[in-house]
C-alpha cells in the first residue's frame, strides 16, 4: 500500500441501500463470519413474523462476532444477505442502510434461499477488515456466541496469499456421504496447493434439501475434528447432486521475491480442467476487490441478463483498477422456471 493510500475504498456508495458497488481492500487481514441468524442470547430465533427485527438482530450478532477478533461492523467490506422470501429484500435494505449510514458501506449481495432454521427470515455473513495493532498471525476460528454453538463462528484471514477453490461435488446419493466425499476431494485440492485443513477460512455449501443441513454439519464437525469448523454458509441449490462446496483458504506468506503473476489459475491433478472456469485461483497480490450482487434487467431473457451482468462487472473492474484477467472468484445464483430457489445473480472477489 502506497503512502497516503486508504486501506479501504468504496466505489459508488449508495446511502439508500447502505451498500457500495465495489470495495477495494489494500493489504489487510480480515475476519470472515459464518452465516448468522437472528438468534437471541438464549439461542432462539427472534420474531419469526418480522424480517426487519430479525435483520437488526442478525447485524447485532455479526457485530458481536467481529468484536471477538478486534474488528467492527463498520469495517465490513462484504456482506452476503440470505432471505427466505424475495419480497423481504426491500425491508432488509432499509435496516442495512440504517446500520451503514456512515462512509463505510460494504459490497452487498442478496440471495433468496431456504434457511437453516424454520423461523429464520434472513441470515447474513460478513467479511470485515481487522485494523487493530495486534497482529493476525494465522487462521483462527472463534465461537462468538456460545448459546448458538455451531453456526456462530468467525475465522481470521492473515496477510499473505489467498486460495479460492471452485465448487466441488461428488456423485454419492445421500447428502451425508456426498458431503464426506466432497470434503475429502477438497482436502486433496488443498494439498495440491501446499495447504491443509487448518488453512480453511470459509466454506460455502450449496445443498438440497436445506431441511437436512444437520447432516452436513455433522460431517463438517467430523472432518475438522478436533479443530473447530471454520466459517460456513449455506444456500439451498437445486441440482442433480446433493451438495457442492466452495472453499476460501489462506495460501501462506506471499513468496519472496513476489511472483511475476499476481494470480495463478490451477487445476489439481484429480480434477478435469474446465474450458469455462478455473478449478482453483491463488492470489498473491496484496489487494482484494469485493463486488456486490449484479443483476440483469427485469424482462430481459437469460442470455441478455448474462451479457448485462458481465458488462456491469467489466466496468466495475475497470473502475477498480482491475480487469477480467484478474478475476479470482465469481459466484452465481440463478433462477430458471422457478426450479432453482436462489433468485439473484452475484459476483464477488475480483482481484
Amino acid at each position: 500500500m502506497s503512502q497516503g493510500e486508504e486501506p479501504v475504498q468504496y466505489l459508488e456508495p449508495t446511502p439508500a441501500t447502505g451498500s457500495s458497488a465495489a470495495v477495494i481492500v489494500q493489504a489487510s487481514p480480515w475476519a470472515q463470519t459464518s452465516q448468522m441468524l437472528a438468534w437471541d442470547e438464549a439461542g432462539k430465533v427472534v420474531r419469526p413474523d418480522d424480517v426487519a427485527v430479525q435483520s437488526e438482530q442478525v447485524l447485532k450478532n455479526l457485530e458481536t462476532a467481529l468484536q471477538v477478533v478486534e474488528s467492527r461492523l463498520d469495517q465490513t467490506v462484504k456482506l452476503n444477505v440470505y432471505v427466505a422470501h424475495e419480497e423481504s429484500v426491500s425491508a432488509v435494505q432499509q435496516v442495512v442502510a440504517k446500520r451503514f449510514a456512515g462512509p463505510a458501506k460494504p459490497a452487498v449481495t442478496y440471495v433468496t434461499t431456504a434457511l437453516p432454521h424454520a423461523d429464520a427470515l434472513v441470515a447474513m455473513d460478513a467479511i470485515a477488515v481487522i485494523t487493530s495493532s495486534k497482529p493476525v498471525t494465522g487462521v483462527r476460528t472463534t465461537l462468538s456466541i456460545p448459546a448458538t454453538s455451531f453456526r456462530a463462528r468467525v475465522t481470521t484471514m492473515p496477510l499473505g496469499s489467498r486460495i479460492y477453490i471452485s465448487g466441488q461435488a461428488d456423485q454419492a446419493t445421500t447428502l451425508a456421504e456426498a458431503t464426506r466425499l466432497t470434503l475429502l476431494g477438497l482436502e486433496k485440492s488443498l494439498k495440491f496447493s501446499g495447504r491443509a485443513k487448518p488453512d480453511v477460512v470459509q466454506l460455502k455449501c450449496f445443498l438440497l434439501p436445506m431441511s437436512r443441513v444437520a447432516d452436513v454439519e455433522r460431517e463438517l464437525e467430523n472432518f475438522f475434528a478436533p479443530a473447530a469448523v471454520p466459517a460456513v454458509s449455506y444456500v439451498e441449490w437445486e441440482s442433480t447432486l446433493p451438495i457442492e462446496i466452495e472453499v476460501v483458504a489462506h495460501g501462506g506468506a506471499t513468496p519472496q521475491p513476489a511472483p511475476v503473476a499476481s494470480i495463478e489459475y490451477l487445476t489439481p491433478p484429480e480434477l478435469k480442467a474446465s474450458p469455462v472456469f478455473s478449478r482453483m485461483a491463488r492470489v498473491h497480490h496484496p489487494s482484494t476487490i469485493f463486488i456486490g450482487g449484479l443483476h440483469g434487467a427485469t424482462g430481459a431473457n437469460g442470455t441478455q441478463q448474462v451479457e448485462q451482468i458481465f458488462d456491469q462487472l467489466g466496468k466495475l473492474l475497470q473502475a477498480s483498477g482491475s480487469d477480467f484477467k484478474h478475476l479470482a472468484k465469481a459466484t452465481y445464483y440463478v433462477s430458471q422456471d422457478q426450479r432453482r430457489r436462489s433468485k439473484a445473480w452475484g459476483m464477488r472477489d475480483a482481484v
